[in-house]
């Protein structure tokens, strides 16, 4: 890829995307441009209910291109996180900047997580085949993340046994393979040759799919293989089917996880899902994998960039029904120190020190009178990073425009 042509193909479109924003989002997206180049890898934007947050969001994938493009020659890869499949597709079209749509985002039926790395494939094949330089994959974490159904749905299983029956170690188990993870449903071998089919067209186009997925499994996950196996073969190992089809799903979650690499995660109304974004250690799948997909360690890199968009990112009070009740009269507090822990990363030093400061405001809040507020104007002077800013179209000051940690 010639890297000049395409830094000046980027600045076109950036220009283009830019010049159909109205003056406060073109505002609100060179602003997160200045903080991704200085450094801020994780950026809240809390623009009210009907500003155009999608919009921001794709100025801010034109812009983020170009900072991607300048220290890489690879593929800008996008990961799009909303609530349903519905705002998925319905916003994928706002977003798509650089015309990455092809048949992967047809498909409803392979949102999930697990099956990633299929879908991961046809966009890359889809990107050399068209020039394109960018890869904008949707998750849903109702069922990208969730893996609360042990079983799985039908096309997921028929996916993992188009992958599985070309590992050698299970040539001879094939046909006992396709018959445990059918669960005898309807439709399913017409749903594995579907499925066949597609990783077969990948596979003849010579890109290096599926054989990236094969060489993990054989590499880090061995032991998942023989444990299907001696199931298969009716080992008395105490492991029921459930049981075995989770450790499947979650494996080729793990490694649909290794092949997405992400550089730019865009979290559409995140408060929705916000156990995504918990930083507390959790025992569910929906966490496990949560944590691991925003673990830059999990894909050997410094850390993607992460855009959050909402219009209430935490709760704002406990009504007085809520304080009598007992029950969480704190949980607001607790929502907005969760979504500042995760624009700070966890960050133990940042955390502390924020902790003391805020704990110092707090104290002065409670010693201010109407005559003498000096102090409480000093305290808040010392909050770090935290951006007040006027609307550019209301004039008022909206609960946070940047939040900036």
């Amino acid at each position: 890829m010639d890297l000049e042509k395409t830094l000046r193909a980027l600045r076109e479109k950036e220009e283009k995307t830019m010049a159909q924003l109205k003056d406060f989002q073109c505002a609100t997206v060179e602003r997160i441009d200045k903080l991704f180049r200085n450094g801020q890898n994780r950026i809240l934007v809390a623009d009210e209910v009907g500003l155009g947050k999608t919009l921001i969001a794709r100025g801010a994938i034109a812009k983020t291109a170009i900072i991607h493009y300048e220290k890489n020659n690879d593929i800008f890869k996008i990961v799009y996180i909303c609530s349903n499949q519905v705002i998925a597709r319905q916003n994928i079209r706002k977003l798509d900047v650089f015309n990455t749509s092809n048949e992967s985002h047809e498909n409803s039926s392979d949102t999930r997580l697990s099956m990633q790395h299929l879908k991961i494939a046809q966009q890359e094949d889809h990107a050399q085949e068209h020039n394109s330089y960018a890869q904008l994959i949707p998750l849903t974490p109702s069922t990208s993340f969730s893996m609360t159904n042990g079983r799985g749905t039908k096309e997921e299983r028929a996916l993992m046994y188009a992958i599985l029956k070309r590992i050698p170690v299970l040539d001879s188990y094939k046909e006992k393979i396709s018959q445990f993870l059918s669960q005898d449903v309807n439709g399913w071998q017409g749903c594995v040759e579907k499925y066949d089919e597609r990783v077969t067209k990948l596979y003849n186009k010579g890109i290096g799919y599926p054989d990236s997925v094969i060489k993990k499994i054989e590499e880090s996950h061995s032991k998942k293989i023989d444990v299907l196996i001696n199931h298969v073969e009716k080992s008395d190992n105490g492991v029921s089917d459930s049981d075995v089809l989770q450790q499947l799903r979650q494996m080729f979650a793990e490694i649909s996880m290794k092949q997405l690499q992400p550089d730019l995660v865009i979290m559409d109304e995140f408060q929705r899902f916000r156990n995504l974004i918990n930083t507390e250690p959790q025992k569910t799948e929906l966490n496990m994998l949560a944590n691991k997909f925003f673990d830059p360690d999990n894909f050997g890199t410094v850390g993607f960039k992460v855009l959050l968009l909402s219009a209430t990112p935490y709760k704002l009070y406990s009504t007085m029904d809520e304080i009598a009740d007992g029950n969480t009269p704190d949980e607001y507090y607790k929502e907005f120190l969760q979504v500042v822990y995760f624009l700070m990363n966890n960050n133990t030093v940042k955390k502390d020190n924020f902790s003391k400061v805020w704990s110092d405001y707090s104290d002065a809040l409670r010693e201010v009178n109407q005559d003498n507020v000096t102090v409480l104007d000093l305290k808040k002077g010392h909050v770090p990073h935290a951006s007040l800013k006027n609307s550019p179209k209301t004039g008022k000051t909206p609960s946070i425009r940047f939040w900036e940690a």
